[in-house]
């Protein structure tokens, strides 16, 4: 069985806002590529988000859509057999820990694309460092 992940960022845009706030929209895409011949169950993805140590930086999720509505224990259906929810395991648990999961179930060969996307939000003195 051969899998492949590759993450590669898609999108990344600057944006002022009416207030002294500055937006840097993030959107990443995963791909998952099944080399097997048959389907592949509990296929996990973990996607870490940055977590800022400043209250005045915010971190806004946009996609997996409706995730950044349910805590931990809660899972939200993207697509057949594909949900994402809050990681439960390791040091950076829940929404606020930032790391959240997809578990697919089923994968086909082929490839399946997985996004998410987030936004950060600070005063646009401040000098954002991303790492």
């Amino acid at each position: 069985m051969t899998t492949e992940v590759e993450r590669r960022i898609v999108d990344s845009e600057v944006v002022s806002l009416p207030t002294t706030d500055e937006r840097k929209t993030h959107v990443i895409a995963i791909t998952v590529k099944n080399a097997h011949k048959g389907p592949i169950d509990d296929i996990i993805v973990r996607v870490s988000l940055p977590v800022p140590q400043n209250p005045h930086i915010i971190v806004s999720l946009r996609e997996p859509l409706g995730l950044a509505m349910i805590d931990a224990g809660a899972a939200v259906l993207l697509r057949d057999k594909c949900s994402a929810k809050w990681s439960t395991s390791g040091k950076r648990t829940g929404r606020k820990g930032g790391v959240f999961e997809w578990v697919c179930q089923d994968v086909q060969s082929g490839s399946l694309e997985l996004k998410a996307a987030w936004d950060v939000n600070a005063p646009r003195d401040f000098n954002v460092i991303e790492k």
